[in-house]
């Protein structure tokens, strides 16, 4: 989007501030179904999983509160869709659920590693090149899994591992214990995800190159969510 991100603990107090600082239309932020906003348009991201029987709940699965949630939301998000027939399912499980409103279908793709910071303000669609040697990946997410599956696909080794709590806030003594695995284990580099990425102050990144992993969302099914927002 190119657009500002701001990480904090309390969304009112980052919108207040956002009010004040800067110009904007609108801000997209990440709550969950904790509350309702005035205003607000409400998108729920699901994936194939949790359509399956019967529903998984945390910490067994992704769902955090019932399927009647559903019932607020003004769009819906699915990601992997296999053929028409998938789509048809999903939006008859959908009605069941009391939601009949606009949905659409995403996939995910790599576009490659970009350098930390320069990365976060060139062309979102420019991937760099996939770097030389053994990186030291790291990351604070809930599926650090899924981070190693996409390290794994572009070639790169995942055997030097070190997981985060997820959301966790990085420390400038974090990354001296990262710089002391790496000179352990002979990694040349650093890779993270984006979203640990924009945590990090970029005074505390030393000699050591540090890349993110860009991941794209393409729509390859249903509603455009902005027309439909």
């Amino acid at each position: 989007t190119q657009c500002p991100v701001h990480v904090g603990r309390e969304p009112a107090n980052a919108i207040d501030q956002l009010d004040r600082a800067i110009d904007h239309d609108w801000v997209i932020f990440d709550d969950g179904v904790s509350r309702a906003w005035q205003g607000e348009k409400r998108v729920v991201a699901l994936s194939d999983s949790d359509f399956e029987r019967p529903l998984r709940y945390l910490p067994f699965g992704r769902w955090r509160t019932t399927p009647a949630s559903l019932k607020s939301a003004s769009y819906v998000a699915i990601t992997s869709l296999s053929d028409a027939p998938a789509a048809n399912a999903h939006r008859e499980r959908l009605q069941e659920w009391g939601f009949s409103g606009q949905v659409g279908w995403f996939s995910y793709r790599l576009e490659g590693i970009q350098p930390y910071p320069d990365g976060l303000s060139s062309d979102p669609l420019a991937a760099g090149p996939v770097r030389a040697g053994n990186p030291l990946v790291f990351c604070g997410i809930a599926r650090p899994d899924r981070f190693c599956h996409s390290v794994r696909s572009l070639g790169l080794s995942d055997t030097a591992f070190r997981v985060f709590p997820d959301h966790h806030s990085y420390t400038r003594d974090d990354l001296a214990e990262l710089e002391r695995i790496r000179l352990r284990l002979g990694c040349t580099w650093f890779l993270t995800t984006l979203k640990d990425a924009v945590k990090l102050d970029p005074r505390w990144i030393g000699s050591t190159p540090l890349f993110f992993l860009r991941i794209a969302l393409h729509q390859v099914a249903g509603t455009d969510i902005l027309v439909a927002l």
